[in-house]
């Protein structure tokens, strides 16, 4: 079920990361129209198989963000193209695959996906969040 892309992708599972917001909660896709109902961007500098810098969903923040400080909890894999998506979540917060699957569905529904979580939510274990308001939009 799971493809060699994602043996790139696991180890960046339960690891803090920050997001580019390129596309806030509320926004609308440049070239297809539908409008962003979580916050969504790139990791920057980290290359994704299509070349890219790798997307991310931003769950669990309910204000447009420019910004983000979080814990990855899932992979969202495409299993008919190469675009796969990090999710990512605040500290401490836990995450399932229905809630995945929910929230990401304005951009994923017709594409066939494979939810993959984090095999532990440890928040003892967590960083501290780095967030800064002045990072909302």
């Amino acid at each position: 079920m799971f493809s060699a892309r994602l043996d790139r992708l696991r180890p960046l599972l339960g690891r803090q990361l920050t997001v580019v917001v390129d596309r806030p909660l509320g926004s609308f896709h440049p070239d297809w129209g539908y409008r962003y109902l979580v916050n969504y961007g790139y990791v920057p500098g980290l290359m994704a198989a299509d070349g890219e810098e790798q997307d991310a969903y931003v769950l669990g923040v309910n204000v447009p963000l420019r910004r983000y400080v979080g814990r990855c909890a899932a992979i969202v894999h495409r299993l008919d193209d190469e675009e796969d998506k990090l999710v990512i979540v605040p500290a401490g917060a836990a995450i399932d695959e229905a809630t995945v699957r929910a929230q990401t569905a304005f951009q994923e529904a017709g594409l066939r996906v494979a939810v993959l979580l984090e095999s532990h939510q440890d928040p003892a274990t967590e960083e501290q969040n780095e967030n800064d308001p002045s990072d909302s939009v």
